[in-house]
């Protein structure tokens, strides 16, 4: 049989040396494994350090990637060991972040000791507890120590058994415990209150003096329509105390609204009702209860408001708030109007009549108008009567023009096409509303920079809707624009042609026109309500930034009469007999306009006027013709 030959096919040999290699690189049931842990740990003013001793065992022969510690803790130092023929030998692993945990390096397999100095933070405010996120081992040890604390009571969760030793030498207390196998580790203490002999009633009173409570306030009253909203802070020192509740008397006239204030678990409302001997108000108790007890310093901020009966009252007392179970409460008050009002005092006791800058800052900033300020060392007796008086509300400026540009330029076949443009302030009007010439027939009306659908009103006037300006203190311009064709008699050899006016019904303080004549004319001294200039006082800028949104677009050349046509006496009778039919189709109620070119030729006419309201503005021009063929004028003479 020793030369016996085996004849395989390929295929099966091939299976056989696979499963060959699978049986050789069997890896164990487990990579790496935590015999135990080894916690030692002390307190410290920010922190709680400690030092943790892993013991490993790596198995596999391939690198490991072994999870220690959360990253959640400072790991400030590393030293590692390895047991090397029964002796421990330092060795160095690279240690890194990963999956949230501090991991370490292993590139070989046997048994290590890794020691990692950490930093925990504390859990609470009050120092007195911490977590340790672990990895489960067979085993755990902890010793923790406090120091500078005495009658402490300290446990550990979960913990199989432990002990607290006390060295009063050092002033420290030490917990040590063996844990069973878990992932968390959670280390808790507190101060034991040792129950003191009994003393005589004369050696405890001492005590409780010691315990002081004391209250500020600062209340504002705001007087509206009808309404009386009170706001009012109350800020307590508790010197030596601790207090889980506070209590308020109420007036029984108003509504809480809201108490706000931290770890507030609850406020309520009493239903026994109390009056004190500075008020016959009835009062009711204000109760607010909190999760926990608060020392040094506690702030509650209570909303409440009080129907008035009425915008105008006479002899009405205000309802002042005070705080119970306090050692001592001063307060301050102001009273300010959110309408037009007029507060006067009619009485007061137990406050002092302050001047609003004496009031605190804090009062100050949220309010607009306050009118009265006092102070008092007694809330709970003081009192104030008011009277106040609601006054008729005035009408004023909504809106104005800073400055209009009134342009017109005029064909001598009959036509005259004006654009007014304005610089608009407006906060409350919702339609500018204007009244044109006879005949007209709007091309184009654009608001700021977008162009808009005007609308007409039931006395035939013109609307425009306008935008509301913007900014606190200086409302800021925007434009408005207005093209129009208007039909005029036509222009003879001689005689007289009266231009009329938009009117609008927003006062302007500054009117500017310009009108531009045909050239073919010779003119006169012009007559009218507006005075002619050489030149405008004002500069005349109605420009509109190119990046604004929703800038309207210009009409195609198509639907544009040209500049330097539109007006020749040639072009103008072609248009009249062949493009008439077809202005008819550009022109349409209901949709949004587009913005048109406006031609500046002619003879200009410059007119100004100041402050001009809701009345119609005219001029007429006395014209003289040019001979059109010889260039000479037709020597008629002016009637």
């Amino acid at each position: 049989m020793e030369n016996a030959v085996v004849k395989l096919k390929l295929d099966s040999y091939q299976s056989m040396v696979q499963q060959i290699k699978k049986a050789k690189e069997v890896h164990p049931a487990f990579a790496y494994v935590y015999p135990s842990i080894n916690i030692v740990g002390y307190t410290r003013t920010s922190c709680v350090a400690l030092t943790v001793t892993f013991q490993i065992e790596v198995l596999d022969t391939i690198r490991c990637e072994i999870p220690l510690l959360s990253s959640s803790l400072a790991l400030t130092s590393t030293a590692t060991q390895k047991n090397v023929d029964g002796q421990l030998r330092d060795v160095v692993l690279a240690f890194g972040l990963k999956g949230g945990k501090h991991t370490c390096l292993v590139e070989s397999p046997g048994s290590y000791l890794v020691n990692c100095s950490v930093e925990v933070p504390y859990t609470n405010d009050r120092k007195q507890s911490f977590l340790l996120d672990i990895p489960e081992c067979s085993s755990g040890q902890l010793s923790f120590t406090i120091g500078g604390q005495q009658n402490l009571q300290i446990t550990c969760s979960p913990a199989l058994h432990s002990q607290i030793t006390k060295d009063t030498n050092n002033d420290a207390t030490t917990l040590t415990a063996e844990f069973a196998p878990t992932s968390r580790l959670s280390v808790q203490w507190t101060v034991v209150t040792i129950t003191q002999p009994k003393v005589d009633e004369e050696k405890k009173q001492p005590e409780k003096e010691q315990q002081i409570v004391t209250c500020e306030q600062q209340t504002n009253y705001s007087v509206g329509e009808g309404v009386l909203a009170v706001s009012a802070s109350f800020t307590f020192t508790l010197v030596h105390a601790s207090k889980s509740a506070f209590s308020f008397l109420i007036d029984e006239r108003v509504r809480v609204l809201q108490v706000e204030g931290d770890h507030i678990k609850r406020w309520r409302m009493s239903d026994a009702t109390t009056t004190t001997e500075e008020s016959e108000i009835p009062h009711k108790l204000l109760i607010v209860e909190l999760g926990q007890a608060v020392v040094n310093t506690y702030v509650v901020a209570i909303g409440l408001e009080m129907d008035m009966k009425g915008t105008s009252v006479k002899a009405m007392a205000l309802p002042i708030l005070s705080s119970t179970d306090v050692s001592r409460e001063k307060g301050h008050f102001i009273i300010e109007a959110r309408t037009n009002v007029e507060v006067d005092e009619v009485d007061s006791q137990g406050v002092a009549a302050i001047d609003v800058s004496e009031v605190p800052s804090a009062m100050i900033s949220p309010t607009s108008n306050p009118l009265l300020a006092y102070k008092t060392l007694s809330p709970s007796q003081a009192a104030i009567v008011i009277d106040i008086t609601k006054h008729q509300d005035t009408e004023v400026l909504v809106s104005a023009i800073d400055q209009a540009h009134f342009e017109v330029t005029v064909s001598a076949e009959g036509r005259a096409l004006h654009r007014v443009r304005m610089k608009v302030r407006n906060t409350q009007q919702q339609y500018l509303r204007a009244t044109l010439p006879p005949e007209y027939t709007i091309w184009t009306a654009v608001v700021g920079s977008r162009a808009t659908k005007p609308a007409l009103d039931n006395e035939g006037r013109v609307m425009i809707p306008l935008n509301k300006s913007r900014g606190s203190e200086k409302q800021s311009a925007f434009v408005v624009e207005i093209v129009f064709l208007v039909q005029i008699p036509e222009m003879h050899k001689r005689g007289q042609l009266e231009l009329t006016f938009a009117t609008l019904d927003i006062p302007v303080n500054l009117l500017l026109v310009t009108v531009r004549m045909p050239k073919s004319f010779e003119y006169k001294k012009t007559t009218g309500n507006l005075e002619p200039t050489k030149w405008f006082s004002s500069h005349v800028d109605f420009s509109v930034s190119e990046n604004q949104p929703g800038r309207p677009m210009v009409m195609q050349q198509q639907n544009v009469i040209r500049r330097q046509g539109s007006f020749n006496s040639n072009v103008n009778v072609r248009m009249e007999k062949k493009a008439k039919p077809k202005m008819k189709k550009m022109v349409a109620a209901g949709v949004v306009p587009i913005k048109v070119d406006f031609p500046t030729i002619g003879t200009e006419f410059l007119f100004e006027k100041l402050l001009v309201t809701n009345e119609p503005q005219h001029v007429t021009f006395p014209y003289l013709a040019v001979d059109n063929e010889s260039g000479c004028r037709c020597w008629y003479k002016w009637r």
